[in-house]
């Protein structure tokens, strides 16, 4: 075979004598309907048109050792192709001849003698699913549930829907489009002979285009770098971890191009560069700083596919639940995870996982960089999501590149971190923060942390009466199995309820229909039967809706804050000062809530708050030390 040459499918095949693999370092199989759909219409196209060949895409591929091929590029439609012709294979209208081609030459080689080798190889695990479908068409596992998995899925029940319709409509559909597949399609099959050519290959694949992620682009010039400066380990270390990297990624749904690019730029601060903007050019500055000759650090590039991996994996941990031993890691990974931001923190979790083995130590700084998070950046103190973060970077790349896990070094960074919260977010700023002044025009219900913070409050109220409940199941989306599955903010004192509350002499919203204390989880089947009644009816509602479904307990707390006798006065006792009292009594328990549970010292925990919105100041919060007299009511 000549190194570059266009050629049919089957003649690329060489009739079942070349074997090709997808290295373990290529992206798993990504291509959708869309994508399926375009490669179907031109076939259908194809097979209408004179007998020629039409020219379809370019595979290069370089040559083992044991005269197999790695497929480089034009993976995904080479995959999508042998799948057709997996369904093909088994279809009932399929001849027995071209039934035995197929196996012979996309297949399966030495099948007949009892020495099997596979034609076609995917990477990773993926290959034992992909095999397994050829073999049985029904089989299904539930155990597969990464996105690539999910498209051989779809990709082999398109393509027999595809056969099926029109096989019933044509009785020679079948055998004609194996012949378009196997004799039609043109391929510009390229081997790279040198190491000098394999380098413009991969310069041309990054450059040509095509929309590639920077991680693909890494990848690519990696084994570009190690086939140029012969560094056999390089090569090899990429085509051992790189499957690793792309199978956790995928495993936490992080595999969109901006999903890849993400995980890149985290992972480039720990290990490189702390510069926010330098981070976005991270395939520019790899090839700045280990350029493709003897004199680079090779070792440091090995030791950062390694780091990758771990990255990975460590997404895998902190999005998806997976690979946990630790409960208590898992609820503050899951804590961390469902924050509303936590970017400016990812590269110091990705240091302190990759670092530190014990798990101890690691509970307690991933612990503290919750808190750090939340309420700097999920109460908003930061004004902007990457305020201070250049200091967390830096700390994040020093901990991996200069620090070990002793207990000197670690306790070094508790009291960095732990610092950066007393300056920055400290007691009175963080309640400043949960806390709206009478004379501001926020509102807690576009608050982004909303309703984690009172997902966190219910799971809160059934650990302080002895029960047992998880916060995250208050921040699941609809399942449409079940219309009560989902929990949603609400307001207690409906803003369009203006019977005791009504408009400000401005026409806005009251204050205290803004304030934290006016908001509640609930799910839309409680919250619709009672949306806009005063709230002793709606907390009547809420009591006979609680013992119902199980609602939280706050309902139940709200009934105790409001005041039974209140309830059974009805409107004889529903008027401006029962309602901003129930508020502030309210308030002052999230607040104490958020002290016990974002608290970082004794300081906070032992804060005595008072809220009192009967006062002519804006400011409705106070601590002890503040002037007794500014809670004298009006």
């Amino acid at each position: 075979m000549k190194k570059s040459e266009i050629l049919n499918l089957k003649d690329v095949f060489n009739s079942g004598e070349n074997l090709f693999v997808i290295p373990d370092y290529q992206r798993a199989y990504s291509w959708e309907n869309s994508e399926r759909q375009d490669l179907i219409e031109d076939l259908e196209n194809i097979s209408i048109t004179p007998n020629f060949i039409h020219f379809t895409g370019t595979i290069v591929a370089t040559k083992n050792v044991d005269n197999s091929f790695n497929i480089v590029d034009g993976q995904q439609r080479l995959t999508s192709l042998i799948i057709l012709l997996g369904c093909i294979f088994n279809s009932e209208k399929v001849s027995k001849e071209t039934k035995e081609e197929i196996e012979k030459t996309f297949l399966y080689q030495g099948k007949d003698t009892g020495n099997t080798k596979r034609i076609f190889k995917l990477n990773g695990e993926l290959d034992e699913y992909f095999i397994r479908k050829i073999e049985d068409p029904n089989y299904n596992s539930e155990e597969h549930a990464t996105k690539a998995h999910h498209n051989i899925d779809n990709a082999f029940n398109q393509f027999n829907n595809w056969l099926n319709k029109n096989s019933n409509e044509s009785e020679n559909f079948i055998e004609n489009l194996y012949n378009t597949i196997s004799t039609k399609l043109g391929f510009l099959f390229h081997i790279p002979s040198s190491s000098k050519e394999a380098g413009l290959m991969f310069e041309v694949i990054n450059n040509r285009g095509k929309q590639l992620s920077e991680l693909e682009k890494i990848k690519n010039y990696l084994i570009y770098f190690a086939e140029k400066v012969e560094i056999g380990d390089l090569y090899s270390t990429v085509n051992q971890y790189w499957g690793k990297v792309l199978y956790h990624l995928n495993a936490c749904n992080h595999t969109s191009n901006q999903d890849e690019n993400n995980f890149l730029r985290n992972t480039w601060v720990v290990f490189e560069q702390t510069n926010k903007s330098e981070s976005y050019h991270v395939y520019k500055n790899l090839k700045k700083a280990y350029p493709p000759v003897k004199e680079s650090n090779w070792r440091r590039l090995i030791e950062y596919v390694k780091f990758l991996t771990d990255a990975a994996e460590t997404y895998n941990k902190l999005f998806n639940g997976n690979l946990v031993d630790d409960k208590n890691e898992l609820k503050i990974l899951e804590q961390l995870a469902y924050q509303n931001t936590i970017a400016s923190v990812l590269p110091l979790i990705l240091s302190i996982c990759h670092k530190i083995k014990a798990t101890k130590p690691r509970i307690e700084l991933l612990s503290l960089i919750e808190k750090l998070n939340f309420r700097y950046y999920g109460c908003g103190v930061s004004g902007r999501s990457d305020t201070g973060n250049g200091e967390l970077f830096y700390w994040a790349n020093n901990f991996h590149n200069h620090k070990s896990n002793t207990e000197e070094d670690i306790n070094e960074l508790k009291q960095k971190l732990t610092g950066f919260i007393e300056r920055r977010c400290n007691t009175e700023t963080f309640i400043k923060y949960l806390t709206l002044d009478k004379d501001e025009s926020g509102d807690y219900y576009h608050w982004g942390s909303l309703k984690y913070f009172l997902a966190n409050y219910e799971e809160y109220l059934a650990t302080k009466y002895h029960g047992i409940d998880d916060f995250t199941r208050y921040l699941l989306k609809q399942n449409k199995d079940s219309k009560n599955a989902n929990f949603e903010k609400e307001h207690i004192l409906a803003a369009e309820e203006n019977s005791v509350i009504e408009l400000d002499e401005n026409g806005n919203i009251d204050y205290n229909k803004r304030r934290l204390s006016n908001f509640v989880l609930l799910t839309p089947s409680v919250n619709k039967s009672v949306k806009k009644d005063p709230v002793y009816i709606k907390l009547k509602n809420f009591i006979t809706f609680g013992e119902k479904f199980a609602i939280h307990r706050s309902l139940a707390e709200l009934e105790t804050l409001y005041g039974k006798g209140n309830i059974q006065n009805g409107m004889d006792s529903y008027n401006r000062e029962t309602i901003v009292t129930f508020l502030d009594k309210r308030e002052q328990k999230l607040i104490e809530f958020a002290l016990d549970r974002w608290g970082i010292n004794e300081k906070d925990k032992n804060a005595k708050v008072v809220i009192n919105s009967f006062t002519e100041f804006g400011k409705v919060y106070f601590l002890e030390k503040d002037n007794t007299e500014e809670l004298t009511t009006t």
